[in-house]
Protein backbone atom coordinates (compact mmCIF):
# COMPACT_ATOMS: atom_id res chain seq x y z
CA UNK A 1 0.00 0.00 0.00
CA UNK A 2 1.72 3.72 -1.33
CA UNK A 3 1.71 6.76 1.19
CA UNK A 4 -1.17 8.25 -0.78
CA UNK A 5 -3.58 5.40 -0.24
CA UNK A 6 -2.80 5.26 3.28
CA UNK A 7 -3.44 9.62 3.38
CA UNK A 8 -6.97 9.06 2.03
CA UNK A 9 -7.63 5.35 3.92
CA UNK A 10 -6.56 7.56 6.71
CA UNK A 11 -9.11 10.75 6.00
CA UNK A 12 -12.00 8.98 5.08
CA UNK A 13 -12.14 6.95 8.73
CA UNK A 14 -11.16 10.37 9.99
CA UNK A 15 -14.44 11.96 8.16
CA UNK A 16 -16.32 8.85 9.38
CA UNK A 17 -16.88 7.79 5.98
CA UNK A 18 -19.46 4.60 6.54
CA UNK A 19 -17.47 1.59 4.83
CA UNK A 20 -19.60 -0.83 2.52
CA UNK A 21 -17.85 -3.89 1.60
CA UNK A 22 -14.68 -2.92 0.58
CA UNK A 23 -12.38 0.01 0.78
CA UNK A 24 -12.39 0.80 -2.94
CA UNK A 25 -15.87 1.18 -3.04
CA UNK A 26 -17.20 3.27 -0.29
CA UNK A 27 -19.61 5.85 0.36
CA UNK A 28 -18.87 9.38 -1.14
CA UNK A 29 -18.06 12.06 1.59
CA UNK A 30 -18.58 14.99 -0.74
CA UNK A 31 -22.59 15.30 -1.65
CA UNK A 32 -23.94 13.47 1.19
CA UNK A 33 -22.45 12.11 4.43
CA UNK A 34 -25.25 9.58 4.41
CA UNK A 35 -24.46 7.98 1.19
CA UNK A 36 -26.00 5.12 0.56
CA UNK A 37 -25.24 3.90 -3.07
CA UNK A 38 -21.53 3.84 -2.69
CA UNK A 39 -20.83 6.27 -5.06
CA UNK A 40 -17.12 6.92 -4.42
CA UNK A 41 -14.82 4.40 -6.12
CA UNK A 42 -10.80 4.22 -4.55
CA UNK A 43 -8.09 3.11 -6.72
CA UNK A 44 -4.89 2.22 -6.53
CA UNK A 45 -1.70 2.67 -9.20
CA UNK A 46 2.00 2.75 -9.28
CA UNK A 47 1.04 6.39 -9.51
CA UNK A 48 -1.04 7.09 -6.69
CA UNK A 49 -4.80 6.91 -5.62
CA UNK A 50 -7.29 7.85 -7.56
CA UNK A 51 -10.97 9.23 -6.66
CA UNK A 52 -14.17 8.99 -8.29
CA UNK A 53 -17.44 10.10 -7.71
CA UNK A 54 -20.35 8.37 -9.75
CA UNK A 55 -22.74 11.19 -8.93
CA UNK A 56 -20.73 13.49 -10.36
CA UNK A 57 -18.25 15.37 -7.82
CA UNK A 58 -14.87 16.62 -8.83
CA UNK A 59 -11.77 14.78 -7.22
CA UNK A 60 -11.49 18.49 -5.56
CA UNK A 61 -14.73 18.77 -4.16
CA UNK A 62 -13.68 14.91 -2.41
CA UNK A 63 -10.22 15.66 -1.41
CA UNK A 64 -11.46 19.17 0.03
CA UNK A 65 -14.81 17.11 2.36
CA UNK A 66 -11.88 14.99 3.75
CA UNK A 67 -9.18 17.80 4.79
CA UNK A 68 -6.77 16.95 1.81
CA UNK A 69 -4.98 18.44 -1.41
CA UNK A 70 -4.66 17.59 -4.79
CA UNK A 71 -1.10 16.41 -3.91
CA UNK A 72 -2.01 14.57 -1.53
CA UNK A 73 -3.51 11.71 -3.58
CA UNK A 74 -0.19 11.25 -5.56
CA UNK A 75 2.61 8.85 -4.22
CA UNK A 76 5.13 11.71 -2.06
CA UNK A 77 7.80 11.43 -5.75
CA UNK A 78 5.02 12.34 -7.70
CA UNK A 79 3.73 15.87 -9.20
CA UNK A 80 0.66 17.12 -9.14
CA UNK A 81 -1.56 15.96 -12.64
CA UNK A 82 -2.92 18.54 -15.39
CA UNK A 83 -6.21 18.98 -17.00
CA UNK A 84 -5.51 17.24 -20.43
CA UNK A 85 -8.81 17.29 -22.29
CA UNK A 86 -12.30 18.03 -22.51
CA UNK A 87 -15.24 16.09 -23.74
CA UNK A 88 -18.52 18.24 -23.90
CA UNK A 89 -21.74 16.13 -23.71
CA UNK A 90 -24.34 17.32 -25.62
CA UNK A 91 -27.92 17.02 -26.13
CA UNK A 92 -29.72 16.37 -29.88
CA UNK A 93 -29.11 19.62 -30.29
CA UNK A 94 -25.96 19.91 -29.66
CA UNK A 95 -26.12 21.85 -26.51
CA UNK A 96 -23.53 21.22 -24.02
CA UNK A 97 -25.43 19.19 -20.82
CA UNK A 98 -21.62 18.84 -19.22
CA UNK A 99 -18.58 18.35 -19.59
CA UNK A 100 -16.23 15.22 -18.63
CA UNK A 101 -12.31 16.62 -18.16
CA UNK A 102 -9.70 14.26 -17.96
CA UNK A 103 -5.72 14.76 -16.37
CA UNK A 104 -2.77 13.09 -16.58
CA UNK A 105 -1.75 11.47 -14.63
CA UNK A 106 -4.67 9.42 -15.09
CA UNK A 107 -7.58 11.21 -13.29
CA UNK A 108 -11.32 12.05 -14.03
CA UNK A 109 -13.86 14.84 -13.01
CA UNK A 110 -17.72 16.42 -14.38
CA UNK A 111 -18.71 19.52 -14.94
CA UNK A 112 -22.03 21.23 -16.03
CA UNK A 113 -22.41 25.33 -17.64
CA UNK A 114 -24.10 27.58 -15.65
CA UNK A 115 -24.98 30.54 -17.87
CA UNK A 116 -21.93 32.58 -16.82
CA UNK A 117 -19.22 30.06 -16.60
CA UNK A 118 -18.61 25.97 -14.88
CA UNK A 119 -19.34 24.46 -11.83
CA UNK A 120 -18.68 21.55 -11.00
CA UNK A 121 -20.74 18.55 -10.88
CA UNK A 122 -23.64 16.97 -13.16
CA UNK A 123 -25.98 19.67 -12.20
CA UNK A 124 -28.75 17.76 -12.16
CA UNK A 125 -28.18 17.01 -16.38
CA UNK A 126 -29.26 13.67 -18.35
CA UNK A 127 -26.58 11.58 -18.98
CA UNK A 128 -26.66 10.97 -22.94
CA UNK A 129 -24.15 9.51 -25.40
CA UNK A 130 -21.10 11.09 -26.20
CA UNK A 131 -21.52 12.45 -29.92
CA UNK A 132 -25.40 12.22 -29.63
CA UNK A 133 -26.00 15.01 -32.46
CA UNK A 134 -23.53 12.94 -34.63
CA UNK A 135 -25.20 9.97 -33.49
CA UNK A 136 -29.05 11.14 -34.70
CA UNK A 137 -27.32 11.98 -37.93
CA UNK A 138 -26.14 8.63 -38.51
CA UNK A 139 -29.74 7.42 -37.29
CA UNK A 140 -31.51 9.49 -40.18
CA UNK A 141 -28.81 8.34 -43.45
CA UNK A 142 -29.03 4.98 -41.83
CA UNK A 143 -24.91 4.98 -40.99
CA UNK A 144 -22.79 3.06 -39.67
CA UNK A 145 -22.45 3.88 -35.89
CA UNK A 146 -19.38 2.57 -33.49
CA UNK A 147 -19.88 2.07 -30.10
CA UNK A 148 -16.66 2.60 -28.12
CA UNK A 149 -15.09 2.49 -24.04
CA UNK A 150 -14.25 6.04 -24.02
CA UNK A 151 -13.78 9.34 -25.26
CA UNK A 152 -10.61 9.01 -26.89
CA UNK A 153 -11.65 6.72 -29.19
CA UNK A 154 -14.52 7.92 -30.05
CA UNK A 155 -12.68 11.12 -31.06
CA UNK A 156 -10.06 9.38 -32.77
CA UNK A 157 -12.76 7.51 -34.99
CA UNK A 158 -14.20 10.99 -35.45
CA UNK A 159 -11.36 12.36 -37.16
CA UNK A 160 -11.14 9.29 -38.95
CA UNK A 161 -14.56 10.17 -40.77
CA UNK A 162 -16.92 7.68 -38.65
CA UNK A 163 -19.69 8.28 -36.06
CA UNK A 164 -18.48 6.72 -32.95
CA UNK A 165 -19.98 7.37 -29.39
CA UNK A 166 -19.44 6.07 -25.82
CA UNK A 167 -21.52 6.09 -22.48
CA UNK A 168 -20.34 8.78 -19.90
CA UNK A 169 -20.18 6.20 -17.12
CA UNK A 170 -17.97 3.54 -18.66
CA UNK A 171 -17.45 -0.33 -18.56
CA UNK A 172 -20.00 -1.50 -17.45
CA UNK A 173 -22.25 0.89 -16.83
CA UNK A 174 -24.59 0.84 -20.13
CA UNK A 175 -27.75 2.49 -19.08
CA UNK A 176 -31.41 1.90 -21.10
CA UNK A 177 -31.79 5.53 -22.28
CA UNK A 178 -28.84 4.93 -24.02
CA UNK A 179 -29.98 1.89 -26.00
CA UNK A 180 -32.63 4.37 -26.47
CA UNK A 181 -30.83 6.75 -28.27
CA UNK A 182 -29.22 3.91 -30.52
CA UNK A 183 -32.89 2.56 -31.34
CA UNK A 184 -33.55 2.03 -35.00
CA UNK A 185 -30.41 2.12 -35.97
CA UNK A 186 -29.17 0.55 -39.48
CA UNK A 187 -26.33 -1.12 -38.14
CA UNK A 188 -24.13 -1.05 -34.80
CA UNK A 189 -20.37 -2.07 -34.41
CA UNK A 190 -19.10 -2.41 -30.99
CA UNK A 191 -15.17 -2.19 -30.59
CA UNK A 192 -14.47 -4.18 -27.54
CA UNK A 193 -10.89 -2.97 -25.11
CA UNK A 194 -8.63 -6.77 -25.36
CA UNK A 195 -9.34 -7.74 -21.96
CA UNK A 196 -12.08 -9.61 -19.58
CA UNK A 197 -13.82 -5.78 -18.81
CA UNK A 198 -14.09 -4.72 -22.33
CA UNK A 199 -15.41 -7.97 -23.54
CA UNK A 200 -18.15 -8.26 -20.75
CA UNK A 201 -19.13 -4.24 -21.43
CA UNK A 202 -19.26 -5.14 -25.02
CA UNK A 203 -21.63 -8.52 -24.37
CA UNK A 204 -23.69 -6.02 -22.43
CA UNK A 205 -24.43 -3.55 -25.18
CA UNK A 206 -24.81 -5.93 -27.36
CA UNK A 207 -27.46 -7.73 -25.45
CA UNK A 208 -29.18 -4.45 -24.87
CA UNK A 209 -29.41 -3.50 -28.20
CA UNK A 210 -30.03 -7.00 -29.69
CA UNK A 211 -33.73 -6.79 -30.88
CA UNK A 212 -33.94 -2.77 -31.11
CA UNK A 213 -31.39 -2.33 -33.87
CA UNK A 214 -31.27 -3.59 -37.23
CA UNK A 215 -27.78 -5.45 -36.89
CA UNK A 216 -25.32 -5.50 -34.12
CA UNK A 217 -21.87 -7.12 -33.75
CA UNK A 218 -18.74 -7.06 -31.37
CA UNK A 219 -15.13 -6.46 -33.56
CA UNK A 220 -11.63 -5.81 -31.58
CA UNK A 221 -8.42 -4.51 -32.52
CA UNK A 222 -5.73 -6.04 -34.29
CA UNK A 223 -3.58 -4.90 -31.90
CA UNK A 224 -2.98 -8.88 -29.83
CA UNK A 225 -2.35 -7.09 -26.71
CA UNK A 226 -3.87 -6.79 -23.33
CA UNK A 227 -6.25 -4.18 -23.39
CA UNK A 228 -5.42 -3.32 -27.11
CA UNK A 229 -8.09 -0.83 -28.07
CA UNK A 230 -9.47 1.04 -31.48
CA UNK A 231 -6.65 3.87 -31.08
CA UNK A 232 -3.64 1.24 -30.38
CA UNK A 233 -5.51 -0.54 -33.44
CA UNK A 234 -4.91 2.77 -35.52
CA UNK A 235 -1.60 3.62 -34.03
CA UNK A 236 0.00 0.25 -35.50
CA UNK A 237 -1.04 1.16 -38.73
CA UNK A 238 -4.10 -0.58 -39.24
CA UNK A 239 -7.71 0.55 -40.73
CA UNK A 240 -11.09 0.33 -39.05
CA UNK A 241 -11.90 -2.35 -42.09
CA UNK A 242 -9.22 -4.16 -39.95
CA UNK A 243 -10.81 -4.92 -37.02
CA UNK A 244 -11.22 -8.44 -35.96
CA UNK A 245 -14.90 -9.80 -35.64
CA UNK A 246 -14.79 -11.04 -32.17
CA UNK A 247 -17.64 -13.99 -33.81
CA UNK A 248 -14.08 -15.13 -35.27
CA UNK A 249 -12.72 -16.05 -31.24
CA UNK A 250 -16.34 -16.07 -29.23
CA UNK A 251 -14.57 -17.71 -26.35
CA UNK A 252 -13.09 -14.30 -25.12
CA UNK A 253 -16.70 -12.91 -24.08
CA UNK A 254 -17.00 -15.68 -21.60
CA UNK A 255 -14.91 -17.01 -18.56
CA UNK A 256 -14.18 -20.30 -17.00
CA UNK A 257 -14.80 -20.64 -13.57
CA UNK A 258 -11.20 -20.49 -11.74
CA UNK A 259 -11.69 -23.51 -9.20
CA UNK A 260 -8.64 -21.86 -6.84
CA UNK A 261 -10.91 -18.11 -6.78
CA UNK A 262 -14.41 -20.23 -6.33
CA UNK A 263 -13.01 -22.14 -3.61
CA UNK A 264 -11.80 -19.04 -1.87
CA UNK A 265 -15.16 -17.39 -2.44
CA UNK A 266 -17.63 -19.93 -1.20
CA UNK A 267 -18.87 -19.47 2.28
CA UNK A 268 -18.38 -22.16 4.50
CA UNK A 269 -21.61 -22.00 5.53
CA UNK A 270 -25.15 -21.65 3.77
CA UNK A 271 -25.62 -17.68 3.62
CA UNK A 272 -29.42 -16.87 4.35
CA UNK A 273 -31.26 -13.55 3.99
CA UNK A 274 -34.01 -15.11 6.32
CA UNK A 275 -33.66 -19.08 7.44
CA UNK A 276 -35.09 -20.77 6.42
CA UNK A 277 -37.39 -18.97 3.82
CA UNK A 278 -34.77 -17.24 1.76
CA UNK A 279 -31.21 -18.23 0.85
CA UNK A 280 -28.51 -15.43 -0.48
CA UNK A 281 -28.50 -14.95 -4.32
CA UNK A 282 -31.30 -17.55 -5.09
CA UNK A 283 -34.71 -17.05 -6.87
CA UNK A 284 -37.83 -17.97 -4.72
CA UNK A 285 -41.51 -18.31 -5.64
CA UNK A 286 -44.49 -17.43 -3.02
CA UNK A 287 -48.25 -18.66 -4.26
CA UNK A 288 -50.96 -18.71 -2.42
CA UNK A 289 -54.92 -17.90 -3.13
CA UNK A 290 -55.67 -14.26 -3.21
CA UNK A 291 -56.41 -12.41 0.41
CA UNK A 292 -53.99 -14.88 2.07
CA UNK A 293 -51.17 -12.43 2.79
CA UNK A 294 -48.94 -12.68 0.14
CA UNK A 295 -47.83 -9.01 0.23
CA UNK A 296 -48.00 -8.57 3.79
CA UNK A 297 -45.53 -11.00 4.70
CA UNK A 298 -43.38 -9.79 1.27
CA UNK A 299 -43.18 -6.42 2.87
CA UNK A 300 -42.48 -7.22 6.70
CA UNK A 301 -39.28 -9.56 4.89
CA UNK A 302 -38.40 -6.81 3.13
CA UNK A 303 -38.86 -4.17 6.36
CA UNK A 304 -36.58 -6.82 8.06
CA UNK A 305 -33.83 -7.00 5.38
CA UNK A 306 -33.96 -3.03 5.99
CA UNK A 307 -33.72 -3.64 9.79
CA UNK A 308 -30.80 -5.62 9.32
CA UNK A 309 -28.86 -2.66 7.16
CA UNK A 310 -29.61 -4.36 3.96
CA UNK A 311 -31.35 -2.68 1.37
CA UNK A 312 -34.95 -4.14 -0.62
CA UNK A 313 -36.33 -3.20 -4.00
CA UNK A 314 -39.84 -4.16 -4.16
CA UNK A 315 -42.08 -3.82 -8.06
CA UNK A 316 -45.46 -3.40 -6.95
CA UNK A 317 -47.98 -3.63 -9.46
CA UNK A 318 -50.86 -4.54 -7.37
CA UNK A 319 -50.89 -2.82 -4.50
CA UNK A 320 -51.39 1.17 -4.57
CA UNK A 321 -49.11 3.23 -2.21
CA UNK A 322 -51.38 4.72 0.68
CA UNK A 323 -52.72 0.73 1.30
CA UNK A 324 -48.35 0.15 2.03
CA UNK A 325 -47.88 3.07 3.92
CA UNK A 326 -51.28 1.75 6.11
CA UNK A 327 -49.50 -2.03 6.13
CA UNK A 328 -45.65 -0.14 7.37
CA UNK A 329 -47.52 2.29 9.77
CA UNK A 330 -49.05 -1.36 11.18
CA UNK A 331 -45.75 -2.69 11.21
CA UNK A 332 -44.42 0.29 13.07
CA UNK A 333 -42.28 1.65 10.69
CA UNK A 334 -41.20 5.08 10.31
CA UNK A 335 -40.28 7.16 7.14
CA UNK A 336 -36.35 7.90 7.98
CA UNK A 337 -35.85 4.18 8.62
CA UNK A 338 -36.91 3.29 5.41
CA UNK A 339 -34.38 5.01 3.28
CA UNK A 340 -33.26 1.49 2.08
CA UNK A 341 -36.84 0.49 1.39
CA UNK A 342 -36.90 0.83 -2.29
CA UNK A 343 -40.48 0.67 -3.98
CA UNK A 344 -41.56 0.98 -7.34
CA UNK A 345 -45.01 1.47 -7.54
CA UNK A 346 -46.70 0.56 -10.96
CA UNK A 347 -44.42 2.44 -12.24
CA UNK A 348 -44.21 1.17 -15.80
CA UNK A 349 -41.23 -1.05 -16.44
CA UNK A 350 -41.38 -2.81 -19.88
CA UNK A 351 -42.61 -6.26 -19.65
CA UNK A 352 -39.90 -8.25 -17.75
CA UNK A 353 -40.25 -11.28 -20.36
CA UNK A 354 -38.61 -8.51 -22.80
CA UNK A 355 -34.52 -7.83 -23.50
CA UNK A 356 -35.78 -4.51 -22.85
CA UNK A 357 -37.59 -5.04 -19.20
CA UNK A 358 -34.21 -7.10 -18.32
CA UNK A 359 -32.04 -4.11 -18.96
CA UNK A 360 -34.14 -1.38 -17.50
CA UNK A 361 -34.33 -4.06 -13.77
CA UNK A 362 -30.61 -4.33 -14.50
CA UNK A 363 -30.48 -0.91 -13.96
CA UNK A 364 -32.30 -0.31 -11.20
CA UNK A 365 -30.34 -2.96 -9.69
CA UNK A 366 -26.95 -1.47 -10.42
CA UNK A 367 -28.75 2.12 -9.43
CA UNK A 368 -29.72 0.82 -5.50
CA UNK A 369 -27.68 -2.63 -4.91
CA UNK A 370 -29.94 -4.28 -2.96
CA UNK A 371 -29.84 -7.55 -1.25
CA UNK A 372 -33.74 -8.26 -2.09
CA UNK A 373 -36.11 -7.83 -4.94
CA UNK A 374 -39.81 -8.97 -4.56
CA UNK A 375 -42.24 -8.96 -7.75
CA UNK A 376 -45.97 -8.53 -6.95
CA UNK A 377 -47.37 -9.89 -9.00
CA UNK A 378 -45.40 -12.24 -11.52
CA UNK A 379 -48.40 -12.15 -14.12
CA UNK A 380 -48.92 -8.77 -14.24
CA UNK A 381 -45.22 -8.19 -15.17
CA UNK A 382 -45.18 -10.10 -18.42
CA UNK A 383 -46.67 -9.59 -21.95
CA UNK A 384 -46.61 -13.14 -22.47
CA UNK A 385 -49.45 -15.63 -21.45
CA UNK A 386 -49.23 -17.51 -18.24
CA UNK A 387 -49.55 -20.96 -20.24
CA UNK A 388 -46.92 -20.85 -22.62
CA UNK A 389 -44.23 -21.86 -21.32
CA UNK A 390 -41.51 -19.43 -23.59
CA UNK A 391 -43.67 -16.97 -21.21
CA UNK A 392 -41.09 -17.51 -17.98
CA UNK A 393 -38.33 -19.17 -19.72
CA UNK A 394 -37.83 -15.45 -21.36
CA UNK A 395 -38.57 -14.25 -18.11
CA UNK A 396 -35.86 -16.07 -16.45
CA UNK A 397 -33.16 -15.38 -18.98
CA UNK A 398 -34.03 -11.44 -19.59
CA UNK A 399 -34.45 -10.50 -16.12
CA UNK A 400 -34.06 -12.71 -13.32
CA UNK A 401 -30.69 -14.90 -14.33
CA UNK A 402 -29.03 -11.54 -14.37
CA UNK A 403 -30.18 -10.48 -11.01
CA UNK A 404 -28.56 -13.86 -9.55
CA UNK A 405 -25.72 -13.54 -11.24
CA UNK A 406 -25.16 -10.08 -9.46
CA UNK A 407 -25.81 -12.32 -6.05
CA UNK A 408 -28.99 -10.77 -5.58
CA UNK A 409 -31.81 -12.83 -3.63
CA UNK A 410 -35.58 -12.54 -5.89
CA UNK A 411 -38.72 -13.43 -4.43
CA UNK A 412 -41.70 -13.12 -6.87
CA UNK A 413 -45.09 -13.45 -5.86
CA UNK A 414 -47.82 -15.19 -7.70
CA UNK A 415 -50.99 -17.15 -7.74
CA UNK A 416 -52.43 -20.87 -7.56
CA UNK A 417 -54.34 -22.47 -9.86
CA UNK A 418 -58.09 -23.62 -9.15
CA UNK A 419 -56.59 -26.84 -7.30
CA UNK A 420 -53.71 -25.67 -4.61
CA UNK A 421 -51.83 -29.03 -4.60
CA UNK A 422 -51.09 -28.24 -8.51
CA UNK A 423 -48.92 -25.42 -7.64
CA UNK A 424 -48.27 -21.85 -9.02
CA UNK A 425 -50.97 -21.39 -12.14
CA UNK A 426 -49.84 -21.65 -15.61
CA UNK A 427 -47.11 -22.87 -17.35
CA UNK A 428 -44.98 -25.70 -15.41
CA UNK A 429 -42.14 -23.88 -16.95
CA UNK A 430 -42.77 -21.24 -13.79
CA UNK A 431 -41.36 -23.97 -11.35
CA UNK A 432 -38.30 -24.82 -13.88
CA UNK A 433 -35.73 -22.06 -13.22
CA UNK A 434 -36.32 -21.17 -9.36
CA UNK A 435 -34.71 -22.90 -6.43
CA UNK A 436 -37.41 -22.51 -3.78
CA UNK A 437 -41.30 -22.73 -4.25
CA UNK A 438 -43.59 -21.66 -1.14
CA UNK A 439 -46.78 -21.97 -1.06
CA UNK A 440 -48.74 -19.95 1.80
CA UNK A 441 -52.17 -21.12 2.74
CA UNK A 442 -54.42 -20.13 5.86
CA UNK A 443 -55.43 -21.89 8.67
CA UNK A 444 -57.62 -19.31 10.24
CA UNK A 445 -58.03 -15.41 10.60
CA UNK A 446 -54.44 -15.62 12.54
CA UNK A 447 -52.58 -18.87 11.80
CA UNK A 448 -50.82 -19.33 8.28
CA UNK A 449 -48.40 -21.86 6.64
CA UNK A 450 -45.71 -21.64 4.66
CA UNK A 451 -44.66 -25.14 2.95
CA UNK A 452 -41.68 -25.75 0.57
CA UNK A 453 -42.26 -27.31 -2.42
CA UNK A 454 -39.45 -26.75 -4.22
CA UNK A 455 -35.73 -26.73 -2.91
CA UNK A 456 -32.92 -26.86 -5.44
CA UNK A 457 -30.30 -27.00 -3.09
CA UNK A 458 -31.87 -29.09 -0.82
CA UNK A 459 -30.52 -26.82 2.12
CA UNK A 460 -34.14 -26.39 2.54
CA UNK A 461 -36.17 -30.37 3.02
CA UNK A 462 -38.73 -30.81 0.69
CA UNK A 463 -42.00 -30.34 2.98
CA UNK A 464 -40.58 -28.12 5.23
CA UNK A 465 -43.33 -26.00 6.85
CA UNK A 466 -43.37 -22.67 8.60
CA UNK A 467 -46.21 -21.71 11.02
CA UNK A 468 -46.98 -18.23 11.46
CA UNK A 469 -48.97 -16.58 13.89
CA UNK A 470 -49.70 -13.12 12.49
CA UNK A 471 -49.99 -10.28 15.58
CA UNK A 472 -51.23 -7.06 16.24
CA UNK A 473 -50.31 -3.91 17.30
CA UNK A 474 -47.95 -3.66 16.25
CA UNK A 475 -48.97 -5.93 13.04
CA UNK A 476 -46.23 -8.55 12.75
CA UNK A 477 -45.85 -12.59 12.33
CA UNK A 478 -44.52 -14.89 14.45
CA UNK A 479 -42.63 -17.67 12.33
CA UNK A 480 -42.21 -21.00 14.17
CA UNK A 481 -39.30 -21.62 11.51
CA UNK A 482 -38.89 -25.37 13.17
CA UNK A 483 -42.31 -26.43 15.02
CA UNK A 484 -41.02 -29.82 15.34
CA UNK A 485 -38.19 -29.34 17.00
CA UNK A 486 -38.10 -29.67 20.87
CA UNK A 487 -38.60 -26.39 22.50
CA UNK A 488 -36.38 -27.60 25.77
CA UNK A 489 -33.30 -28.41 24.03
CA UNK A 490 -33.75 -25.24 21.85
CA UNK A 491 -33.83 -23.32 24.93
CA UNK A 492 -30.92 -25.28 26.41
CA UNK A 493 -28.69 -24.21 23.20
CA UNK A 494 -29.76 -20.71 23.17
CA UNK A 495 -28.76 -20.28 26.83
CA UNK A 496 -25.36 -21.97 25.89
CA UNK A 497 -25.00 -19.23 22.93
CA UNK A 498 -26.05 -16.79 25.23
CA UNK A 499 -23.13 -18.12 28.10
CA UNK A 500 -20.18 -18.17 25.29
CA UNK A 501 -20.73 -14.54 23.66
CA UNK A 502 -21.64 -16.28 20.51
CA UNK A 503 -23.44 -13.25 17.86
CA UNK A 504 -26.36 -13.78 17.27
CA UNK A 505 -25.88 -13.50 13.17
CA UNK A 506 -23.79 -16.25 13.22
CA UNK A 507 -24.64 -19.13 11.36
CA UNK A 508 -24.92 -22.79 12.29
CA UNK A 509 -21.39 -23.89 11.64
CA UNK A 510 -19.45 -21.19 13.46
CA UNK A 511 -21.76 -21.59 15.87
CA UNK A 512 -21.52 -25.45 16.01
CA UNK A 513 -17.45 -24.94 16.33
CA UNK A 514 -17.81 -22.91 19.54
CA UNK A 515 -20.32 -24.82 20.97
CA UNK A 516 -18.13 -28.26 20.48
CA UNK A 517 -14.69 -26.49 22.12
CA UNK A 518 -16.73 -26.27 24.77
CA UNK A 519 -18.18 -30.03 24.45
CA UNK A 520 -21.38 -28.84 23.41
CA UNK A 521 -23.07 -30.78 20.58
CA UNK A 522 -26.78 -31.15 19.27
CA UNK A 523 -28.35 -32.25 15.62
CA UNK A 524 -27.98 -30.12 12.82
CA UNK A 525 -31.98 -29.43 12.62
CA UNK A 526 -32.22 -28.56 16.75
CA UNK A 527 -29.08 -25.83 16.48
CA UNK A 528 -30.50 -24.50 13.19
CA UNK A 529 -33.91 -23.71 15.12
CA UNK A 530 -32.49 -22.09 18.18
CA UNK A 531 -30.48 -20.37 15.96
CA UNK A 532 -33.41 -19.05 13.93
CA UNK A 533 -35.57 -18.57 17.50
CA UNK A 534 -32.85 -16.37 18.69
CA UNK A 535 -32.58 -13.96 16.08
CA UNK A 536 -36.63 -13.76 16.28
CA UNK A 537 -36.19 -12.40 19.86
CA UNK A 538 -33.56 -10.01 19.05
CA UNK A 539 -36.16 -8.68 16.34
CA UNK A 540 -38.92 -9.13 18.14
CA UNK A 541 -38.37 -8.03 22.06
CA UNK A 542 -41.73 -8.29 22.81
CA UNK A 543 -43.16 -11.34 24.04
CA UNK A 544 -45.93 -13.23 21.65
CA UNK A 545 -49.18 -12.54 23.41
CA UNK A 546 -51.09 -15.60 24.29
CA UNK A 547 -54.42 -15.08 25.12
CA UNK A 548 -56.93 -16.91 27.40
CA UNK A 549 -59.31 -18.75 25.56
CA UNK A 550 -62.67 -17.49 25.29
CA UNK A 551 -61.12 -13.81 26.11
CA UNK A 552 -59.84 -13.12 22.87
CA UNK A 553 -60.81 -9.76 21.22
CA UNK A 554 -61.05 -10.54 17.30
CA UNK A 555 -63.22 -7.64 16.51
CA UNK A 556 -60.02 -5.57 14.73
CA UNK A 557 -60.11 -8.64 12.54
CA UNK A 558 -63.45 -8.14 11.05
CA UNK A 559 -63.71 -8.78 7.39
CA UNK A 560 -64.48 -5.43 6.52
CA UNK A 561 -61.23 -4.23 8.62
CA UNK A 562 -58.90 -6.72 7.12
CA UNK A 563 -57.31 -4.32 4.14
CA UNK A 564 -53.81 -6.16 4.51
CA UNK A 565 -55.39 -9.20 2.63
CA UNK A 566 -57.08 -7.26 -0.15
Amino acid sequence: MGDALDRVKAALIAYGSEQHGNMWNCPCPSHTKGDEHKSLSVTEDDKGTGLYCHMGCTTEEITSAIGLKMADLFEDDMVVSKEVAQYNYCNGDGEILFAKVRYEPKGFSVRHPNGMGWENGLGGARRVLYHLPEVKRALALGETIYVVEGEKDADRLAREGYTACCNFDGAPKWRPDYTDMLAGAKNVVIIADRDEAGYTHAKGIKDALTGRVASVKIVQSAVDKPGADVSDHLDAGYKVADLFPIGNDVSKLYRAVNWAEAWKQTPEEVRWLKEPFLERGTVNALFGQPGVGKSLIALETAVEVVRDGGTAMYLDDENRVIDTVDRLRAFGCKPDELSRLKLYNFAGLPALDTTEGGSHLAALADANEPDLVIIDTTSRMVQGRENDADTFLQLYRCSLVPLKGRGITVLRLDHPGKDDSKGQRGSSAKSGDVDTIWALSRDNDTAFVLECQKSRSGHVIYGHMIFLTREANPLRHYWDMYPNVPKDRTESLIHQMERFDIPVKWGRDRVRTVLQEHNVHARNDILSAAIAHRKQRERMPVPVPVPIEGTEDSSWMDEEDKWWDK
